[in-house]
């Protein structure tokens, strides 16, 4: 493998920001920078990434700017895929199934499980949580809706998570393990948290970002089966949580707060069940739509600080 020459890695680096100023409309863009910080989003992420195939002759994924969103770790990125040794670090193998939505920080990394709709849209919304979030520990995010994952699929939400903590093993060989289930993604990191415990694992703490529950959740939708989940996504209603020792911390906007969908929850809770309500109505709509992710993140550091030092004291599951 060749190792990239510092000229040859500051010559990329000027490409990727001629790109990124191009079409964020800035005048400079520093190494360390990151683009979704300087105010880009999924479809100019896309714009970007493609911008930079056709102008180094790379074949990028779109996901790409999401595994690298800095100048410096796109360079990186871009050297490995032509072959270069960029440095001496190694990161393990992942599939393309998981989307380090922040690589760097050499802390506990945070699992997250998006929302069920548009997972690229999801993801998009979560890798800008992690970026405001800080740079001290990695959040890697799981897709859903990729062929790789059709077997594990077919054997319903199980069989999913299952596959999920094989790989999750492979970039924390064991825990406590931090998880974030952002709405229906809470169904998934639910799932996560109870086969890591049956398999003698700690769980240092669960986060939802307004998972709703139906209330029946322990009695069975027509059609369905105890064991699994239907494979259509948009009918996950079907899931019924076992009762769990975690702490489960429960962020929720006072609009959503107020329609009690998340009070099923404090049923499968035998530890600690906290809602923190976010006060919308305070703050006023357009003033957190306008800020959303980053007021999302501070409540997601005050959560992770409040794990870390139960971890520390042995208070986990």
């Amino acid at each position: 493998m060749a190792i990239v020459s510092e000229t040859r890695r500051a010559s990329l680096i000027d490409e990727i920001r001629e790109t990124w100023t191009e079409l964020l409309g800035l005048p400079a863009i520093a190494p360390d920078d990151d683009f979704f910080e300087l105010g880009g989003h999924s479809l100019l992420a896309a714009q970007a990434v493609a911008r930079l195939n056709d102008r180094l002759g790379l074949d990028l994924a779109p996901r790409a700017l999401f595994e690298a969103p800095t100048v410096a770790e796109m360079a990186e990125l871009i050297a490995e895929a032509r072959g270069e040794q960029a440095s001496e670090a190694s990161t393990p193998f992942i599939p393309d199934w998981i989307v380090p939505l922040q690589r760097q920080g050499a802390g506990r990394p945070v699992f997250v499980f998006p929302a069920g709709h548009n997972e690229v849209a999801a993801l998009a919304t979560d890798a800008e949580i992690a970026a405001h979030a800080g740079r001290d520990r990695p959040f890697w995010g799981f897709r859903r809706e990729h062929p790789a994952l059709d077997a594990a699929r077919a054997g319903g939400l199980p069989s999913l998570a299952a596959e999920y903590i094989r790989q999750m093993r492979r970039l924390q060989p064991s825990g406590p393990y931090l998880l974030f289930g952002n709405c229906a993604g809470g169904y998934v990191a639910w799932e996560v948290a109870s086969q890591l415990l049956a398999a003698g694992e700690r769980v240092g703490g669960v986060l939802f970002y307004e998972a709703p529950l139906r209330a029946d959740f322990d009695q069975l939708l027509p059609g369905f089966t105890p064991a699994t989940i239907s494979r259509e996504w948009h009918l996950s209603a079907d899931y019924r949580p076992r009762p769990l020792p975690v702490d489960l911390t429960h962020l929720l906007t006072d609009g959503w707060a107020a329609y009690g969908w998340w009070r099923p929850w404090q049923r499968v809770v035998t530890a600690s069940h906290e809602p923190v309500i976010i006060p919308v109505a305070t703050m006023g709509a357009q003033a957190f739509l306008a800020r959303r992710q980053e007021i999302i993140a501070g409540y997601v550091r005050a959560w992770i600080a409040k794990a870390e030092a139960r971890s520390a004291m042995g208070k986990v599951a």
